[in-house]
């Protein structure tokens, strides 16, 4: 992960890198937007991970399909 993370720096910040594919660095406010909707998705990807199982469980239960007020038989 640190390896990924130093290499996305040397090609956004890196005076031949930005030369070779004419990149320019990202300012203070474009990079915290970049983190802060990086952690809104994963956020909103884990909480979708705790709430799948539960609702396919809920979906597919079976005293979810009786009719309230007659028995089973």
């Amino acid at each position: 992960m640190a390896l990924v993370v130093a290499m996305q720096f040397a090609f956004t910040y890196a005076p031949f890198m930005q030369a070779v594919f004419h990149t320019d660095p990202v300012t203070l406010l474009d990079g915290l937007r970049i983190v802060g909707i990086g952690i809104t998705l994963l956020l909103i990807v884990e909480l979708e991970k705790h709430i799948s199982p539960a609702l396919v469980r809920w979906v597919t239960s079976p005293s979810r399909h009786q009719v309230p007020g007659r028995d089973r038989r």
